[in-house]
């Protein structure tokens, strides 16, 4: 430093400490001391090795980032954990990069969380896997180069990384009319990942992006089915989300290998549940118990989410209440969008949206999450019998 004059962060006039051990109390104890003196910026710089004490973390890092239940000694989950979507994803798109050549995957510092460890390593060699690390802006121009030469990409992202593509989405791919693939995970609430995981904008943000398309699976047969739909059919920003952790056992018996653009379980009731994605699982359990009250209701599960198919909606006019339900937030919603719809058709039946209010969720669990917003089956229940909320 000294002959070079090459610390960055000294040359934006911050004073810079480090690197210090961060598993050294003394040393950081003397370095926060130090760094309180100076009345200016600083940075300290600290290095740490993730899981340091506990073995099995530290081999295996990235198995540790957020854990269910374990055993202390073994380090090895108390029960067997299915991949969820994430695992599903991955083998997905290995399979559909075994037959078409022009697919090529992008993340940025995600390998692990979005489940591409088996397709870096099948296809890190011949140039068809990039980890752009954390540069999320990069990963969307990127793909736009790489659609200019023939090839497919599919950007493998959480959604709260993607809100930081904005502008990239909206001026290097859908003004350029570039086909371009987002597999966008942990898409809804997260709940132990934290308030600032919380997947509730990437809906409300590409709606508004012209020319893209929108699938929110609601299984794993369907997210395969999309995904292919996605890479052979679609044109321009095609966009694939799905939630983090496991295909909802009751949604999967129900939609079995149903893989249409939207799917209707009638019982010939005058009353309509409206949603997409993984909240249809709440939607289902309430349907049940009101079928043992001898209450018919019909249960509308979106695949495509947008453009909404017209089919759907022409189904949805034919009902006297409607009751629509969001795991997102509300403004420029699919739900605002339908009400729209209804209205300009001259609807006359009750309409509801459930959505996530001008507000952020905290750090929870995924039922309680959904109670924020009367979403949870019970909630549901009590709505479609005119029971008060609170």
């Amino acid at each position: 430093q000294m002959m070079y004059h090459s610390n960055l962060f000294e040359d934006f006039g911050l004073r810079y400490f480090g690197p210090v051990d961060g598993h050294d109390l003394e040393s950081l104890r003397d370095v926060f001391e130090r760094a309180r003196e100076y009345a200016r910026p600083c940075v300290v710089h600290v290095h740490t090795t993730k899981g340091m004490g506990y073995r099995p973390a530290m081999e295996n890092p990235s198995k540790y980032h957020g854990v269910s239940p374990f055993d202390l000694k073994s380090g090895l989950p108390l029960k067997p954990s299915d991949p969820g979507f994430s695992g599903a994803f991955g083998r997905s798109i290995c399979e559909l990069a075994q037959t078409r050549p022009q697919i090529a995957v992008i993340t940025a510092a995600m390998t692990d969380g979005t489940g591409l460890e088996e397709f870096e390593r099948r296809y890190a060699a011949a140039g068809r896997f990039y980890d752009v690390g954390i540069a999320e802006e990069h990963a969307v121009s990127f793909a736009c180069g790489m659609s200019t030469q023939g090839t497919v990409p599919v950007f493998a992202v959480y959604s709260t990384f993607l809100q930081r593509t904005c502008d990239q989405l909206i001026h290097d791919a859908a003004i350029e009319l570039k086909h371009i693939v987002l597999a966008i995970d942990r898409a809804g609430i997260v709940g132990a990942d934290g308030e600032t995981h919380q997947g509730l904008f990437d809906v409300s943000m590409l709606r508004m992006v012209p020319g893209t398309v929108i699938y929110s699976p609601a299984t794993y047969r369907q997210l395969e089915a999309d995904l292919a739909e996605a890479v052979d059919n679609c044109t321009g920003i095609c966009a694939v989300r799905y939630p983090k952790g496991a295909q909802p056992a009751l949604t999967a018996s129900v939609l079995g290998e149903n893989t249409d653009s939207w799917f209707l379980e009638s019982q010939g009731g005058d009353t309509l549940l409206v949603t997409y994605g993984r909240l249809a699982e709440e939607l289902f359990l309430a349907r049940k118990s009101l079928e043992e009250q001898g209450r018919a209701v019909d249960v509308l599960v979106l695949n495509r989410i947008y453009p909404i198919p017209e089919a759907a909606l022409e189904q949805m006019e034919r009902y006297q209440r409607i009751f629509f339900y969001e795991e997102g937030i509300r403004s420029g919603s699919i739900g605002e969008l339908c009400a729209l719809h209804l209205m300009e058709q001259g609807y006359q039946g009750q309409f509801r949206l459930f959505a996530i209010e001008n507000r952020f969720i905290p750090q929870c669990g995924v039922e309680h999450g959904y109670q924020l917003f009367h979403a949870d089956h019970d909630s549901i229940i009590k709505t479609v019998l005119g029971e008060s909320l609170h």
